[in-house]
């Protein structure tokens, strides 16, 4: 009787631990992340990072956070077979609670601008984890009887949560590195049966020999933590990696065993109290393994902004090095003290593969939508002779789908998963009920195992306080990016006009003022050499010429066009030579194809006065024309 009852309490807290056995944790958490099959360890730009890169952190600027719900919808249906006909099988058992509601995420990030490229995070989130529970009774041709996954699992809720503080810091431009401390918060409520074969020897799962075993646990202080990091060698390539520490939980509560009519008999023929006290305390000490992720993104940018990405991640969980749970009981079994006991459920390591990516597209300059979609398989978490309902052991492939949309500072993202779990027919299993009299009882795992998942998570993000209003997506490569918001715009041209206000106007932004026209001022006259005449004809022209044309400016309306004509022209040179001049310097003959480069759109000077100012204009028709006959004088 008192290995029967010690039997009962480990049996009991074993259930406790199960519901963080390697594979419950179905699906990925975050809307963005889900909705990209979870390939998000390289992107990581989002407070929902915490769960998957700390590194991520260094990439948020101002003020951010994210908030996120889980919808889940888990039915699992199994239908045991016979003992003693294979072909035969009992009722088939469906979960009652399918649908399952709770946040998963609630986190913050600032820079607070303490230490250029750092960011802080503060919150919490909760991994997908799932509540189960089976009916206590079944309808069999018309008649109530216990149902036969009691001796399994009947029910089993609770919560579990993982406070967290991040850093992320960014090292260079092309690395950040983060580091997170966590806390995991654990409540447990669980609920299943055993059985006494001694008080029932003809019938082993006779319910007047059932023991209804019910426990509660808590553990609020557990450290654990993550590493991470980031780089990004290559604009088109990010890579990135975590590892998340293991750690240790000690649950601590109470034990309640309610006996059935079998076994209360033989307390009454042993005239003393089974269990003392009542009520025993209770302790599980779990461990939670090594977990790492490993990931490469790939990203196509247009207009310096990112139009799509995709990217590939591996997982890996070291269950099988987290196995072991020990149970202790502070009570006594007629008398005697329960010696802690060791279990042993033989996990197995799981390894993952996730694939996704998103698409971005403007609407407007306000709003952008995205477009994501991913897959992910994972190995098996139990082998076929170890399946059970507590955990879905087969292999499993998940296909996810995601929408995005960025509306100002506030995004909203909602994801689709669905996973398929393959049927499972075991008729070989190791799995067996817990007989407190003779240690196993009879096999009761064999049987048609089915599960589906499906689950829709939605996610509200801010940020406030960013570098750059600008938006993050351009689909159209030969379209300009959108111009930034009309306010944002004013007030970027304020300050440029206001840093602008003592530079002179050809230092100042373009953007601030429009830029003045430059003076007008006439040029500075510039050194003119004595032409080159013949020796027929006298220089003294030369010198009165030059003394009045630097003396006096031009005052008439055709000033540009006179001081493009007093500038000094290189010396002619072949036919263009002029062959001829007056007393005043005027050329009186000169070849045709100095005639034909006329200045300016007014024409060719042709007549001068004594101080330079242009009296006569000719086109250059007229011009040939007079040249023509300067050449037949």
């Amino acid at each position: 009787m008192k290995r029967s009852l010690a039997a009962a309490a480990v049996f009991l807290l074993w259930q406790v631990r199960i519901v963080l056995a390697g594979g419950y944790e179905l699906g990925d958490t975050g809307g963005e992340a889900m909705g990209r099959g979870g390939a998000f360890v390289a992107k990581s730009d989002n407070p929902t990072a915490v769960n998957y890169n700390p590194a991520g952190f260094a990439k948020l600027r101002g003020y951010q956070g994210a908030v996120s719900l889980n919808v889940v919808n888990f039915a699992y249906d199994f239908q045991r077979l016979s003992k003693t006909d294979s072909s035969s099988a009992y009722p088939a058992i469906s979960k009652t609670n399918p649908w399952f509601i709770a946040p998963l995420h609630l986190m913050v990030t600032a820079d607070f601008g303490w230490i250029d490229g750092l960011t802080v995070g503060a919150g919490y989130y909760a991994p997908p984890t799932i509540p189960n529970s089976f009916p206590k009774d079944t309808l069999n041709g018309g008649l109530t009887e216990p149902s036969p996954t009691r001796y399994d699992l009947v029910s089993q809720t609770g919560i579990v949560a993982y406070p967290s503080l991040v850093l992320g810091y960014r090292l260079a431009d092309w690395v950040d590195v983060g580091l997170s401390f966590q806390d995991v918060i654990m409540q447990m409520k669980t609920t299943t049966t055993g059985s006494v074969s001694i008080g029932c020897p003809d019938n082993p799962e006779d319910p007047a020999c059932d023991v209804n075993i019910d426990i509660e646990g808590s553990d609020y202080f557990t450290p654990s933590g993550s590493l991470g990091v980031l780089m990004r060698p290559f604009d088109w390539l990010e890579l990135g990696a975590s590892l998340r520490l293991p750690a240790k939980s000690e649950m601590k509560g109470k034990a309640k065993l309610q006996f059935g009519p079998g076994i209360e008999r033989i307390g009454a023929e042993l005239g003393q109290a089974i269990v003392d006290p009542a009520v025993p305390g209770a302790m599980v000490a779990k461990k939670f393994p090594w977990s790492m992720r490993l990931g490469a993104r790939y990203i196509a940018h247009k207009h310096k902004r990112e139009w799509f990405d995709l990217e590939v991640d591996f997982t890996c969980e070291l269950w099988s090095k987290a196995s072991q749970t020990i149970i202790t009981m502070d009570g006594k079994v007629l008398g005697n003290a329960l010696e802690p006991v060791v279990l042993d459920l033989h996990l197995k390591d799981t390894m993952g593969l996730r694939m996704g990516g998103s698409y971005n597209m403007p609407i407007s300059n306000d709003l952008f939508l995205t477009l994501r979609a991913g897959g992910w398989g994972e190995s098996e978490t139990a082998s076929i002779q170890n399946t059970r309902l507590h955990v879905p052991g087969p292999k499993r492939v998940g296909l996810t789908a995601g929408l995005g949309v960025q509306w100002n500072s506030w995004a909203f993202d909602l994801a689709y998963q669905h996973i398929f779990f393959p049927d499972r027919l075991v008729n070989r299993s190791e799995v067996t009920s817990m007989d407190f009299a003779a240690g196993a009882g009879p096999v009761i795992g064999n049987g048609n195992y089915k599960a589906r998942f499906d689950a829709v998570i939605l996610q509200v993000s801010f940020a406030f306080g960013l570098p750059s209003k600008e938006p993050r997506y351009v689909a159209d490569e030969d379209a300009e990016p959108p111009p930034p918001p009309k306010k944002e715009k004013e007030k970027a041209d304020n300050r440029l006009a206001s840093n602008d206000a003592s530079k002179p106007w050809f230092l100042k932004n373009p953007t601030s003022q429009p830029r003045p026209s430059p003076p007008n001022v006439p040029p500075a006259a510039a050194p003119r050499p004595a032409p080159r005449v013949r020796s027929d004809t006298t220089q003294d022209w030369n010198q009165e010429f030059e003394s009045n044309w630097k003396e006096n400016a031009p005052e008439d309306e055709d000033e540009e066009s006179d001081a493009e004509d007093r500038v000094a022209p290189k010396q002619p040179r072949g036919k263009g030579k002029c062959l001829k001049r007056d007393d005043n310097g005027k050329c009186l003959k000169k070849f045709k194809k100095l005639a034909r480069n006329t200045r300016g759109k007014k024409g060719k000077c042709v007549k001068r006065s004594p101080s330079g100012k242009c009296l006569k204009r000719v086109k250059a028709k007229a011009l040939a024309s007079l040249d023509k006959n300067n050449s037949d004088d």
